[in-house]
């Protein structure tokens, strides 16, 4: 499973350089956060992340918070 998220303000203006905590939800809408990763935005404001093994989950919707630091 990947992660791709592109991060903007306004239209135009892309963030770059930026760290973000990724984290996911279990069991929703009642369980609890689960941090993943912080990882850093590219050149054009976007994360990649590939959801290690260990941490996959079955198939389903999950919510995914991103908090810029």
């Amino acid at each position: 499973m990947t992660l791709n998220v592109n991060r903007k303000y306004y239209i135009y203006h892309y963030v770059a350089g930026e760290k973000v905590d990724i984290h996911i939800m279990k069991n929703a809408p009642a369980g609890e956060w689960t941090y993943l990763s912080t990882e850093v935005t590219d050149k054009n404001g976007r994360i990649i992340y590939k959801i290690p093994d260990d941490k996959m989950l079955g198939y389903g919707l999950y919510p995914i918070k991103m908090i810029v630091r």
